[in-house]
């Protein structure tokens, strides 16, 4: 999943500024995670927008997508190889998510039983 749509699913679910009426915030007027923004007629980017309630109150609570979103490279985050997903891993040779890494491992264990098996007869 996108970082960006991980946040917005955040910010529905415990922001206490939004409001459902238009993706409005109510320390701010507009969230901006929510609407566009324009710099000098350029639509800025998800990357470059900031909130500082939501950096500060609710996106401390998710260290997951803390380390995602602030690049913190005090916990290793990697992109999943099946899903392209982001997580947090605690060594150097993880490539799965959670999600994804006993699907994999099933799937890894029957090639190697059919191989096995094709092998001795």
């Amino acid at each position: 999943m996108r970082t960006e749509t991980k946040v917005k699913q955040l910010i529905r679910a415990t922001c206490a500024g939004y409001t459902t009426k238009g993706g409005n915030c109510l320390y701010k007027g507009s969230c901006p995670f929510f609407n566009e923004q324009e710099y000098r007629d350029k639509t800025i980017p998800f990357e470059s927008k900031r909130c500082s309630y939501f950096e500060t109150h609710v996106l401390p609570g998710d260290t997951e997508l803390h380390a995602i979103y602030f690049n913190d490279n005090t916990q290793s985050g990697k992109v999943c190889v099946e899903c392209s997903g982001h997580f947090i891993t605690t060594g150097n040779r993880a490539k799965y998510c959670d999600g994804c890494r006993e699907r994999v491992r099933k799937r890894q264990i029957k090639e190697s039983v059919r191989n096995y098996r094709k092998r001795t007869g």
